[in-house]
């Protein structure tokens, strides 16, 4: 009988999330407050690509002390994730001075859609680029591998 051959799921390590966050900061076209709270909630959160692309602003409740997102899963499974300080102050720098109603995307596209699945993976595949990863090819689901909730 066989053997399976196990390896560890590919991961980015901390200076490399750094690096990453860090030119998240740099993203052009007045995007970089939604492209960092998009690498934030995916790093923190652990949510499925879908989910995060399906998130509207009426799935978060946000208080000071205080925050959750409801999120519908595989199944129409709905599931509510707590938010940390990291995340609610990110999300709370993007959405603040916009005029936003409750069925806008949480992180629309640059013309204010809903992004789509391969729109999201080419943001976090550039931004790897421009903070000179070349380890490993990164992709929303190795953001997942790095989070607090999966690993």
């Amino acid at each position: 009988m066989r053997k399976a051959k196990t390896t560890k799921p590919k991961s980015l390590g901390k200076a490399e999330i750094h690096a990453l966050l860090s030119v998240v900061g740099q993203s052009a076209y007045g995007l970089s407050n939604r492209n960092y709270a998009a690498i934030q909630f995916i790093l923190q959160t652990g949510p499925r690509i879908g989910e995060v692309i399906n998130l509207q602003l009426r799935d978060l409740t946000l208080h000071d002390r205080s925050g959750v997102v409801r999120v519908i899963s595989k199944g129409l499974k709905e599931r509510a994730i707590p938010l940390n300080g990291t995340i609610r102050r990110a999300i709370a720098n993007y959405v603040e001075g916009r005029n936003l109603i409750a069925e806008t995307p949480l992180f629309p596209s640059k013309r204010g859609k809903i992004p789509t699945t391969p729109a999201l993976q080419k943001i976090i595949s550039n931004l790897a680029k421009r903070a000179n990863i070349s380890r490993i090819q990164v992709t929303p689901h190795v953001l997942l591998v790095f989070s607090p909730v999966c690993g």
